[in-house]
């Protein structure tokens, strides 16, 4: 009992944190039946510390660029290799902001995974900077690619976000 009683206290000295992740809602798009299209995004840098109170508060805000990541993934699971893939091409991916132009990031790509910003996928991608986070407004995506056979043209939408968390202050400590 002393333990939590002492933890409790630890926990309330530290203050609160304060998150706020900016980003692209995901689009998810049924393909095949045992198959399924996610495009989401990732913030593409740390996030920035707007606020620091030593051992009150801290406000931290994502940073004003995502990433993208493309999966085609076994439906209705949320991560892990997909066992109904027996080939799949990305012929092409894009994104624009309303009626502006395309901005095209991904072609004859051969895999069913693929994240921006990473070095494991650069060499298979354009030098693309990061897309911008713009509040209220969303950006459609198109994408054009072949699964076991059978090609599929899809384009989306994605709602912009601002998700805020709260948490421990402690927790910076653990990081």
């Amino acid at each position: 009992m002393l333990g939590v009683l002492i933890l409790g206290a630890w926990l309330v000295s530290g203050g609160v944190g304060q998150y706020q992740q900016r980003g692209y809602a995901p689009f998810v798009h049924a393909l095949d039946g045992r198959s399924e299209l996610k495009i989401s995004t990732y913030p593409a840098w740390f996030p920035r510390e707007e606020v620091d109170i030593p051992f009150v508060y801290t406000r931290r805000v994502s940073a004003d660029s995502v990433f993208f990541q493309v999966f085609v993934r076994e439906a209705g699971r949320a991560a892990g290799r997909n066992p109904h893939i027996e080939s799949v091409t990305i012929h092409s991916f894009a994104y624009r902001f309303g009626n502006g132009p395309h901005t095209e990031l991904l072609q004859d790509y051969e895999d069913g995974f693929w994240m921006q910003g990473d070095d494991r996928y650069s060499a298979t991608s354009p030098d693309v900077p990061a897309l911008p986070y713009f509040e209220e407004t969303p950006v459609t995506v198109e994408i054009n690619l072949t699964l076991n056979g059978q090609t599929y043209t899809v384009e989306g939408e994605m709602t912009s976000y601002e998700r805020t968390t709260w948490y421990p202050r402690v927790f910076d400590l653990l990081r």
